[in-house]
Order: C-alpha cells, then structure tokens, then sequence
C-alpha cells in the first residue's frame, strides 16, 4: 500500500473540507461507479456534504474525452473545473489500472482540492485478480479495499470548527423623550 504523508498544511485543508464531490473510478475507459459509491457510504458519515458519482458522471456527459485518454496534468486540471462547477471544496478521483501481466490492479485515489488544483492527499493499493476473475467477488473486494484505500481520510475531513467571530453590532443610545412625564 502506497500512502501520501499528510502535513500539518494538509492536515489543515482536510479538516476544513465541507462539501466534496466523488467521481468514477477510471477503469480500462469505462467509468466504475461502484469504488465511488462506496467511497461516498463511508464519506457521509462526516460533517461533510457529499457530491456522488451520478452528479459528477453529468458533468462529465458533457465533455467529449474519456478520463482514459488525459495525462495526469489534464485528469487533474479537469477534475478541479468538475469540482468548480459543482461548487465543491474538493473532488476525489480514482483510477484501477493493470499492474502486470497477471491482470493485478492497482487502484490509487487522489482528493484534489478545487481551488488550487493541489493534491491533498492520495493513496494506492495493488490488488490480486486472477485471470480476470475478482475473488471471492468484485462487491467483496470493493467493500473491503475501499475503507484501506480511503485510510484515515474519512477521520479527518470535516472536522476543523469553523470560528466566526460575532459580528459587533452596534447599539443606538436610547433616545430621551421628547416630554418629560414627572411623577405626581
């Protein structure tokens, strides 16, 4: 398991995440819907508002390119528009790729922060699949890769309390009446 340290700055920036969207994971040009879903069931949990697979996949429908066919440059800079038209913090991608000749995965997810495009945090995991066959099953196998894949993230976003400090409001001196009424 490959793990992106987590700095105190970023550490920062995660806690202070409120709303983010999760996409498809990219899979030999097809957009797998099932890692995201899971992602979003274990996401939700936090005080956090949660955009799924669906909304992005909307958003996605309108361009013309498959997530496949992008560079690491272009997959990042189009999830950062994704995640500014959505009005979202952050967006979390993932992609399961081949690892080797005996049809492993690797399957990484990176959360990408909308308003600077940096990566915040990311992490991969290789997965054994044998002759194309997910054992015991794909459902198994996602609804247990995907709480490791996610790590401490669902720990830490959304957890910052956001201070405000009390707006000072300004208070007009009582006016004197007009009359005085004296006591009889």
């Amino acid at each position: 398991m490959n793990v992106s340290p987590v700095t105190k700055e970023n550490e920062q920036s995660l806690r202070s995440l409120r709303h983010i969207a999760v996409a498809p994971f990219v899979e030999k040009k097809s957009a797998s819907r099932e890692w995201a879903e899971e992602a979003v069931k274990l996401l939700g949990r936090k005080r956090v508002s949660i955009e799924g697979p669906d909304t992005v996949m909307l958003f996605l429908a309108r361009t013309n390119r498959s997530a496949d066919d992008l560079t690491n440059d272009e997959r990042l800079k189009l999830a950062q528009r994704i995640g500014k038209a959505l009005k979202t913090d952050s967006i979390i991608i993932g992609t399961i790729s081949p690892l080797n000749m005996e049809d492993n995965r690797r399957v990484t997810t990176e959360l990408i922060q909308t308003s600077t495009g940096k990566i915040l945090w990311w992490q991969a995991i290789d997965i054994a699949v044998k002759k194309g066959i997910w054992e015991p099953s794909r459902e198994e196998i996602i609804r247990r890769v995907v709480p490791e894949l996610l790590g401490r993230l669902p720990e830490l976003i959304g957890t910052s309390e956001k201070i405000e400090k009390p707006e000072k409001i300004e208070r007009p001196e009582p006016k004197k009446p007009a009359i005085e009424i004296s006591p009889m």
